[in-house]
């Protein structure tokens, strides 16, 4: 602080001394904060952590499901099921559906009982019914009875149910039926249909015959119709007259017995008239208390007898219309045949010379070639609706290549199509293309073109040549002769002029860009040899010895020609010179100057199981190693030293080490080897073996006792998260702080050591996956494909090949077994015999015979049929039905089923049938029998034969009509039983199924039938649906993505970031990603605890998934590489399930996962100890801020009293001077 100074005594004035408290308070606790400013950061640190490890659970966890997904066979089955007549059933699908055809038979349908109540002016209507037991409803062995008795069995219990009155209306009946559809399963509803007009619905819940009940007890209105006026005169009963029964009791106007009154006729010579009938039911009502009011029509055509009272059920009998009523509407047909036969004729090929032409039925086929008997059925057979016009290339005209190299691209389009059907495949050897034509998947013809560079193009040469200037612009065609000429476009410059090779690459490559791959087959692999562009990177001279290392991916096999080997040099850990034509590895090293290198890379070969594997050919110092990571892919490049040098000395050497390694940013120096894996362990041991000698590697805990962390190089300060101690290390005896590898002797396990003492050592130099100073990655050739063809179907290209055609078969169908066509009129009533036309003429010189065909006639004809269905609500009495001249009246109610019985088995002529007990019979059937009944109702009518072999009956010869003569019928409360319950009845493929219900979805595993109303046939299919693997291969590639894109933006640090990442100095933190990743390097096992006949799993590469790994460890996806995987039964392989990293049952990616999100897992613990953590900084920081508190308002205090003081001494001052100025003055 300042204070200002008093003015000296009796000076000339006077200052104010003040302290700013607030400035100085707040400076003394800037310093005091900075405790807490510590804390506040480790806090944000530690919230930044806990975030980021939440961050990383849930991509991991997103990822998990995205494997489940994966891995899940129910994601490709995707199976749909159709149904070609949706009138019959409809179907759908589960995941469990197998694929295949079906066909299903349904007879009836499942349904349930229901009655139409109809009659009501309102939902109020009061109802009537028996006096006894009022409305029942019967169910099963129980009756429930309105008057609230039930019966079970016989045996009745008063009041065991809600009773409701003898007269209750029609909401009061839905409502008591609904009370008890617990029990019952029946329920009614009450529904208004027009002005005054309501319906009462009872129905069944359930479908099937076990369900169907009956109701009783509800009085109709009774109505008399069939009348002109009410003058028309009616015959009554010769004994008992007009008989009318109510509620049991009988009476009558004639006979014997009790309830007996006369009739008044009012007609002529007293005739009985329909007004008079009314006039008696008024009179019987009256004196009887029947309750009943008659009432005939305002046009005389209608009698009603209305009832009022107790609900007695009316009948009516004994009385006759004097006029009747006719509907001759015909019976419904339900199914028909026509007259026919089947006849056929049958053809026995022969084989075919070239030129032999054969024509049948309007299709004619010459021969091009010599075919065998069953080639010349099956390509006759093919063709015979004759061929499409136009052959057309499947090669699409622009199609652009990719530049592999250089920076130059190519366009190809058809000039001169083939002159003839097939597949053509251009291949590529070096800058030689071939075209080959396949002819059954067997090459029949070739032709080759040379590429070049320079000089001049010679069609004379062999193979031709044809020149592309190295400015690669403009267009140059190349022309296959017979197979065909194709223009090849360069529409981009090089920067550098491309090679021969080169471009016979990019011609290859835009032929097809969809990527034909050649699988497990040995091929030539493009551009091995660079042994002369590596010589020149490496500085190297032509006597210079170099190594070449051959890696591969996806089990890809490698070899070399054996006469090549004897100038090489072979290398420790890798096959022998004798091994190396074997073609039993997939990776393979050997040394020699650059033409050794360059004659045995030239004979280089693969053979990849898939067709998508890759070959890289590293060429470096003869005294270097090569390692590729199989999870980033990343190279590391090894040099073990052998003069002895203690850690600190060696680090310093290996630090200046170069040897000759140069990239594109200079020199490639080295570091101590860090050894990250139990994979570079493996490799150290057999490609750098040490024998008996201690090798320092650059491990150290110098720093830190304890806690050991790599020296140099991309791991440099990381805490070493891999290692291989021997048993008992290190364990610091006389501070040994450096690591080593042990020898052979010790399995190459670590131990610790000191640091004055000497040992070989490890140097290691890593580059980026990309770099291609010291290596080529190379992809397998893939022919090009082109189809020239008129139709997709192979079987038509075959065909083309095989001859010539023209016209094709009318007429008739065909069906093919080996080398026999047999053919059958589609016309009916064909004689085959004199109608199929058929020639053959053979070439000239040839002897081929063809013999006629075999006519196989149709024997007797097949006889149209009628199916019709009998009236589905029966006949009343009076009503008749014809059909075929019979007639059949019916003397009482009779139901459908009656009426179909009626006509049922009838023969020929035949005048009655089995319905004389409650009808009769007129005239007589012509012309047609009958079957047996049918679906209840329906009966078959088969066609006499008329002995006229060419005629074709018409179902017109049978006639059918309805007669209803309407006598007596119920209206106003109509009772109408609409349905009665039935089972659904059905087959499935000839097997009989009978079910209560129309859902049904226990018949066919995974497949669920909706039974939909109609009788009849529906074939249903079931098939595989979209491919859904590209979905989640893509879901499962981003979510991995997602997880590593954030894990390496975390664990960035200043080696390679500007920005460093949250774990930058703790990557251990997220170690577990590097398992994640190799779990998902190791691809995927399919047919899992299965074996090949070699023994092995099934497995699958990355590249067999569409998926290929990144520099920074990502995935990215291949189109190309999916459809080809695809086209290999990738589908199948998912279908069977497989897991990716698999090892085990609970070794693999999921289990992983898993395992470090559980409850025990690092992301858990990490994110539990860093809360435990975060609280322990908040109480820390709590208990800092309270003492800063009592800090600051000491200082507060303090320096306010210092005020004060000063203040006091100001006043004072001011005090004496005052006073020495008065001594003064006076």
């Amino acid at each position: 602080m300042a204070i200002s100074s008093i003015g000296s005594a009796f000076g000339s004035g006077t200052s104010t001394a003040a302290v700013d408290v607030a400035d100085i308070v707040s400076r003394l606790m800037s310093a005091e904060n900075r405790p807490l400013d510590a804390i506040n950061q480790k806090i944000a640190s530690k919230e930044l952590v806990i975030s980021e490890l939440g961050t990383i659970k849930t991509k991991a966890a997103t990822l998990l499901d995205a494997v489940k997904v994966f891995e899940n066979p129910n994601t490709y089955i995707n199976t749909s099921a159709t149904s070609d007549n949706t009138k019959v059933l409809n179907v759908s699908a589960s995941n469990t559906a197998s694929v295949g055809s079906y066909v299903v038979n349904v007879s009836q349908v499942a349904q349930r009982s229901l009655y139409n109540i109809t009659g009501f002016a309102s939902a109020t209507d009061l109802l009537r019914t028996t006096s006894n037991n009022g409305f029942q409803m019967t169910v099963g062995s129980t009756i429930y009875s309105s008057n609230g008795s039930k019966t079970v069995n016989g045996t009745t219990t008063a009041n065991a149910i809600t009773a409701i009155g003898t007269s209750p209306t029609a909401e009061s009946l839905k409502n008591w039926i609904n009370d008890l559809r617990s029990v019952t399963q029946v329920s009614a509803t009450l529904a208004q249909m027009d002005n005054n007009q309501w319906t009462l619905f009872i129905s069944g819940d359930n479908e099937g015959a076990n369900y169907d009940f009956s109701i009783t007890g509800l009085q109709t209105d009774l109505v008399i119709s069939g009348f002109d006026s009410e003058n028309d005169v009616l015959s009554l009963d010769a004994t008992n007259g007009f008989q009318l029964t109510h509620d049991g009791i009988t009476y009558k106007t004639r006979g014997a017995g009790a309830n007996v009154s006369a009739i008044t006729g009012t007609g002529s010579n007293g005739a009985i008239l329909l007004k008079d009938i009314k006039t008696w039911i008024e009179n019987l009502s009256s004196t009887s208390n029947l309750n009943l009011i008659p009432s005939i029509e305002l046009n005389g055509d209608l009698l009603i007898a209305q009832g009022t009272g107790n609900g007695s059920v009316i009948n009516v009998s004994g009385i006759n219309a004097s006029v009747t009523s006719v509907n001759s509407d015909p019976l419904p047909l339900i199914a028909s045949t026509q007259r026919q036969r089947t006849e056929s004729a049958l053809f026995t090929f022969s084989n075919l010379k070239t030129g032999d032409s054969l024509t049948i039925a309007g299709l004619t086929m010459t021969a091009k070639q010599d075919l065998t008997s069953s080639q010349a059925a099956t390509a006759f057979n093919t063709m015979r609706d004759g061929v499409l016009p136009n052959i057309v290339s499947s090669l699409v005209d622009g199609n652009r290549s990719d530049a592999v190299t250089g920076q130059a691209t190519i366009e190809i389009s058809n000039v001169v199509l083939p002159t003839a059907y097939g597949t053509y495949k251009l291949t590529s050897l070096g800058s030689v293309l071939t075209m080959t034509k396949y002819v059954d998947n067997v090459a029949t013809n070739s032709s080759s073109i040379q590429i070049i560079t320079s000089g001049t193009s010679n069609s004379g040469a062999n193979p031709p040549t044809v020149l592309f200037q190295s400015a690669l612009n403009g267009q140059t065609n190349l022309s296959f002769g017979a197979l065909g000429s194709f223009r090849v476009n360069t529409v981009l410059a090089a920067t550098s002029a491309e090679t021969a090779t080169e471009i016979a690459s990019k011609i290859l490559n835009a032929i097809d860009s969809a990527g034909q791959v050649t699988a497990n087959a040995w091929v030539s692999v493009p551009n091995a040899d660079w042994a002369n562009t590596a010589k020149t990177n490496l500085s190297a001279t032509d006597a210079t010895v170099m190594k070449a290392v051959i890696t591969t991916t996806g089990n890809t096999l490698i070899r070399i020609a054996a006469s090549t080997t004897a100038s090489l040099g072979a290398v420790t850990g890798y096959t022998g010179l004798t091994g190396m034509d074997d073609g039993l590895v997939t990776e393979m090293a050997f040394i020699g100057t650059a033409a050794q290198l360059s004659a045995a890379l030239k004979t280089l070969e693969a053979k990849s199981p898939d067709g998508l594997g890759k070959v890289a050919v590293h060429i470096v110092p003869s005294n270097i190693s090569v390692r590729v990571d199989s999870v980033t892919g990343g190279i590391s490049y090894y040099k073990a030293v052998t003069s002895v040098a203690t850690w600190t000395n060696a680090r310093t050497i290996a630090k200046s080490s170069t040897h000759q390694i140069t990239t594109v940013n200079g020199t490639l120096t080295g570091y101590l080897s860090n050894v990250t894996s139990a994979a570079e362990t493996a490799f150290l041991a057999a490609k750098l073996p040490a024998g008996n000698r201690d090798y320092w590697i650059g491990g150290s805990d110098l720093t830190l006792e304890g806690t050991w962390r790599w020296a140099d190089g991309p791991e440099a300060n990381q805490v070493i998260s891999y290692s291989n101690w021997a048993s008992g290390q290190p364990n610091n005896r006389s501070n040994e702080d450096f690591a080593e590898i042990n020898g052979s002797a010790y399995s190459s396990k670590w131990n610790d050591d000191r640091a004055a003492n000497t040992g070989n050592f490890y140097v290691e130099y890593n580059v980026a996956a990309n770099s291609t100073l010291l290596r080529r990655e190379l992809s397998l050739p893939s022919p090009g494909v082109v189809i020239i063809s008129n139709n997709t179907d192979p079987n038509v290209v075959s065909a083309l090949n095989y001859a010539n055609f023209s016209g094709a078969v009318s007429g008739y169908t065909t069906g093919i077994n080996g080398s026999q066509l047999t053919f059958t009129s589609t016309q009916l009533l064909t004689d085959i015999s004199p109608n199929i036309a058929y020639s053959f003429t053979p070439a000239s010189g040839s002897s081929t015979n063809f013999a006629a065909p075999v006519i196989t006639e149709g024997g007797d004809y097949a006889l149209a049929t009628a199916l019709l269905a009998l009236p589905t609500h029966g006949l009343n009495q009076g009503d008749s039905v014809t059909v075929g001249g019979l007639r059949f009246t019916a003397s009482r109610a009779a139901s459908s089923a009656e009426i179909a019985s009626a006509f049922a088995n009838l023969a020929n002529g035949a005048s009655t049938g089995s319905g004389t007990a409650y009808g009769s019979y007129s005239g007589a059937i012509s012309g047609f029998s009958s079957g047996a009944v049918v679906n209840t109702n329906q009966v078959l009518f088969t066609q006499i034969d008329s002995g006229t072999a060419n005629s074709i009956a018409s179902l017109a010869n049978i006639a059918s009509s309805t007669n209803i003569a309407l006598v007596i019928a119920g209206t106003g409360l109509t009772v109408d039983k609409f349905t009665t319950a039935q089972d659904a009845t059905f087959t499935v493929d000839d097997k009989s199924y009978t079910k209560t219900t129309n859902t049904v979805g226990d018949v066919i595993s995974g497949l669920t039938l909706q039974l939909t109303g109609d009788a009849g046939i529906a074939n249903v299919s079931v098939v595989l649906g979209e491919d859904k693997s590209e979905v989640s291969i893509k879901s499962f590639m981003t979510a991995y993505n997602d997880l590593i894109k954030a894990t390496n933006t975390m664990n960035a640090n200043s080696a390679n970031s500007d920005k460093p990442g949250t774990f930058a100095n703790s990557p251990t933190s997220l170690s577990f990603i590097s398992d994640i990743k190799r779990k998902v390097a190791d691809g995927a096992t399919y047919n899992i605890g299965k074996t090949d006949s070699a023994g092995r799993p099934y497995t699958m590469s990355l590249s067999s998934l569409g998926l290929d790994y990144q520099l920074d460890g990502t995935l990215s996806y291949s189109a190309t590489s999916l459809a080809s995987a695809k086209s290999q039964g990738l589908r199948d392989k998912l279908l069977s399930g497989l897991r990716i990293g698999y090892s085990s049952s609970t070794d693999n990616l999921a289990d992983l996962l898993k395992s470090q999100m559980s409850s025990i897992g690092v992301l858990t613990n990490q994110t539990s100890s860093g809360a435990e953590s975060l609280s322990s900084l908040n109480k820390e920081k709590d208990r800092l801020e309270e003492r800063l508190n009592k800090i600051q308002a000491g200082y507060i205090a303090q320096y306010s009293n210092l005020n004060k003081l000063l203040f006091q001494l100001n006043s004072t001052s001011q005090s004496l001077t005052s006073a020495l100025d008065g001594l003064k003055n006076a």
